[in-house]
């Protein structure tokens, strides 16, 4: 009979956090000769032992994409493509290979600046701060906006907005962290779990929706393999995915993105909650 160690920390009512959302994009510069394109995103860390919100990563986008080029184009070039994930099980073959930025056609991408940009977590504000974009192979130039490294979120953050000087965002709904949480067979001990080098399963909470539950197995802070549970909450992660006796970290990310127009503008949200479990593979 398998044994299942529930992880304590996604109790539902410890499942608080902050995760992301867009905004408009204003209409002045390049009238008639440009596609106009807002990505945000806001990554929320949970405590493992307790749920609680670690900190909140965001960052904003304000995407001219001029023609030929598409807006799909341009979030190649910038890595931010929604690329699926197998779901099910998780071997080597499902290693993560999207995080390299490319370009699947000619495009050019101004990174707009729409100061002051503000982010609401639960009403509470924090301006996100314009940074350089270093320039890639000359195809794209502009600012991104980032959260600063100290600020705190509140606590039971369910629903964020932006605010830009074109207009606001809000009421956007986040995830909830899948709960319960299972590895079968594991073992706690000091923190981490420990589980034999021949595979891990994992147990969780269907994903509502179109949202979906993403697995990273991270060996000395590589992504080994990436995936996602299955239509029923369970995945499988190989010997191989795995890597063999040591130490390793699961990143479990429920993820939510959202495409929409918002007053005449593409809207691109991508809302997330991770939670980091440590691994001991004996």
């Amino acid at each position: 009979m398998e044994r299942l160690h529930r992880l304590g920390f996604l109790a539902p009512a410890l499942l608080a956090g902050a995760i992301g959302c867009a905004a408009p994009i204003g209409t002045e510069v390049d009238a008639g000769s440009s596609q106009k394109l807002s990505v945000v995103e806001v990554r929320a860390w949970h405590a493992s032992d307790s749920g609680s919100l670690l900190k909140v990563d965001a960052a904003a986008r304000f995407v001219s994409v001029r023609e030929p080029g598409l807006p799909s184009d341009a979030l190649d070039l910038l890595g931010l493509g929604w690329a699926p994930v197998s779901s099910g099980t998780c071997t080597l073959t499902t290693t993560a290979t999207d995080e390299a930025p490319r370009a699947t056609a000619p495009v050019r991408v101004d990174l707009r600046d729409v100061s002051p940009v503000t982010l609401l977590l639960e009403g509470s504000p924090v301006g996100l701060e314009p940074r350089a974009f270093p320039d890639v192979a000359g195809l794209v130039s502009g600012v991104v906006f980032v959260a600063p490294s100290e600020w705190s979120a509140p606590q039971a953050t369910k629903t964020v907005s932006l605010q830009t000087s074109a207009g606001t965002v809000s009421g956007l709904e986040l995830p909830d962290l899948p709960s319960p949480l299972r590895l079968v067979d594991a073992v706690a001990n000091d923190g981490a779990f420990g589980v034999e080098a021949r595979g891990l399963e994992l147990v969780t909470a269907v994903p509502h929706g179109d949202d979906r539950t993403v697995v990273e197995v991270v060996r000395s802070g590589v992504v080994r393999a990436r995936c996602g549970v299955d239509a029923t909450g369970r995945l499988r992660i190989d010997a191989a995915a795995l890597g063999g006796v040591g130490d390793a970290t699961l990143v479990v990310r429920a993820q939510r993105h959202l495409v929409r127009d918002e007053l005449g503008v593409g809207l691109d949200a991508r809302l997330e909650r991770d939670v980091e479990v440590r691994l001991n593979i004996r």
